[in-house]
């Protein structure tokens, strides 16, 4: 920008045109919005992200609302989540929301599947194993 207005002061003392000075003018100053505006996007960002990070828990809580109201053991999950808040704050304070890529739809709806349909079977087999095996050690 400096450089700019000196070669623009330069100009004007040389007699040269002024239509000139106004668009290395013009030039300086898109410039220097281009500048500030990469700052005022990053930090926008920035303060997107860490009112994500500190929202985690309320998105957790809206994922498995279901599962938090419906599991005899809430508190199973409830820990299991607490041991993992740190690490997943953690790398998300390092890699930042926008390094992690956009899921396409189709997976979406297959993980969807597994979440609805697959990991309540799986869940009812641990039970009844973890049943059996109660049985077993109270025998």
């Amino acid at each position: 920008i400096l450089v700019l207005s000196a070669i623009a002061g330069g100009t004007i003392s040389l007699g040269v045109e002024s239509s000139i000075w106004l668009t290395i003018g013009l030039y300086a100053g898109a410039g220097l919005i281009g500048y500030a505006g990469y700052f005022v996007i990053r930090f926008l960002t920035k303060r997107e992200e860490r009112h994500a990070i500190d929202g985690i828990g309320s998105i957790f809580e809206r994922l498995y609302g279901r599962e938090l109201l419906i599991r005899d053991r809430s508190d199973d999950l409830k820990a299991l989540w607490r041991s993992v808040v740190p690490r997943t704050k953690e790398t998300i304070e390092k890699l930042g929301l926008l390094s992690f890529k956009k899921l396409r739809n189709s997976d979406i709806k297959k993980i969807d599947q597994l979440l609805d349909s697959e990991l309540p079977k799986l869940r009812s087999k641990v039970h009844a194993e973890f049943e059996k095996t109660q049985e077993k050690v109270e025998a």
